[in-house]
C-alpha cells in the first residue's frame, strides 16, 4: 500500500485508485509512487493522498478511469490531472515538479496579466492549456476582460475541428473575434485565415479541388495590406499545393514569395523552387 508523504504542503496529489486491488493502480503504487526516487524528489512539494471509492471526490474532479492522478491546491481547485504515465519513478516525479513550476509561474504572471505583451500572453495561454483546470479558467477570464483574442481564436479553431464548414456558429464566432481587433493591430485577421486554411485542408475530400483550402489566405492577401507577412503566406500556399502535387500553382506562389522575402529566407525558398522545377520537368517528360 502506498505511503503518504508526511509533510504539510498546500498541494495535494490525489491518487484515485478505484479499488485497493485495482491492478493498474497497484502497479503504479508499487513501481512508482512508493519508490524513494519519487518520494524524495517531491517530498517538499506536495502530499500524496490515496483515494479509494470516493464518489464525492471522483465527481468533483470528473474521474472516469483508474488510476488517475490529480494535483489540487489548498482550496481543492484542480491544477492538473493525468492518467497513468509510462515513466520511471524519477522522471515521473520530475514531470510533476515541472507542472508545479509552471503553475506557480502562471499564478505570478496572473497578478500582472494586464501589463503583458501579446507574445507573453500567448505563451501564458499555452502553458495554462497544458495545465488545464482552475489555472485555465482564471486566465481565460483575465484575457476576456482584457479583450484579448487568444481565447476566442482557440475556441474558433476547436469549432473548425468539430463543426461543418457551413455551421452558423463559425460565422458568429468569427464576427466576435473580428470585433476584438477592428483595425487588425494584432493580426487577428491573419490568425483567422490560418485557422480556416488548416480547417479546410483537414476536411478536404479526396475529389475536392485543393485550392479550396487556400481561399482564406488568398482573401486575406486581397483584403489586407500586410507586406511584412505576405511572403510567408505565399510560401505556406506554395508548400501546401506542392503536397497536393499542384506543381505549377505551387511555383507561382513560391516565386511570389521569393520576390517579397527578406534575405535570410531567400536561400530556403530558392531550394523549394528548384525542387519544384525539377519535379515539373519529370512530369512533363512522362
Amino acid at each position: 500500500m502506498i505511503s503518504v508523504i508526511n509533510v504539510l504542503c498546500s498541494i495535494n496529489l490525489f491518487f484515485f485508485m478505484g479499488a485497493e486491488d485495482h491492478p493498474w493502480s497497484q502497479k503504479l503504487s508499487e513501481e512508482v509512487l512508493t519508490k524513494s526516487e519519487f518520494i524524495e524528489t517531491l517530498k517538499d512539494e506536495l502530499t500524496i493522498v490515496p483515494v479509494v471509492c470516493s464518489d464525492e471526490l471522483e465527481n468533483k474532479y470528473k474521474i472516469t478511469e483508474f488510476p488517475t492522478l490529480v494535483l489540487a491546491d489548498s482550496s481543492g481547485d484542480l491544477i492538473y490531472k493525468t492518467a497513468y504515465l509510462p515513466l520511471e519513478p524519477k522522471p515521473f516525479a520530475l514531470h510533476f515538479k515541472k507542472v508545479l513550476k509552471d503553475y506557480r509561474d502562471l499564478k505570478e504572471a496572473l497578478v500582472c496579466v494586464d501589463t503583458l505583451a501579446g507574445e507573453e500572453l500567448e505563451a501564458l495561454y499555452a502553458t495554462s492549456k497544458k495545465l488545464g483546470g482552475h489555472s485555465l479558467e482564471i486566465l481565460e477570464k483575465a484575457l476576456k476582460k482584457q479583450k484579448s483574442p487568444y481565447v476566442l481564436l482557440d475556441q474558433y479553431a476547436q469549432l473548425w475541428r468539430t463543426k461543418k464548414r457551413s455551421d452558423p456558429e463559425l460565422y458568429a464566432m468569427r464576427k466576435k473575434i473580428e470585433d476584438t481587433d477592428p483595425k487588425n493591430e494584432k493580426l487577428t485577421l491573419l490568425h483567422l485565415a490560418m485557422i480556416e486554411f488548416k480547417g479546410l485542408s483537414a476536411k478536404l475530400k479526396k475529389k475536392e479541388d485543393p485550392s479550396i483550402a487556400i481561399r482564406p489566405l488568398l482573401e486575406y492577401l486581397e483584403d489586407v495590406k500586410d507586406p511584412e507577412n505576405r511572403w510567408a503566406i505565399e510560401m505556406v500556399m506554395a508548400r501546401y499545393l506542392m503536397s497536393k502535387n499542384r506543381i505549377k500553382e505551387a511555383r507561382l506562389h513560391g516565386e511570389a514569395s521569393l520576390g517579397l522575402a527578406p534575405e535570410f529566407a531567400k536561400a530556403e525558398i530558392s531550394q523549394t523552387l528548384n525542387y519544384l522545377s525539377e519535379h515539373q520537368k519529370k512530369l512533363d517528360s512522362e
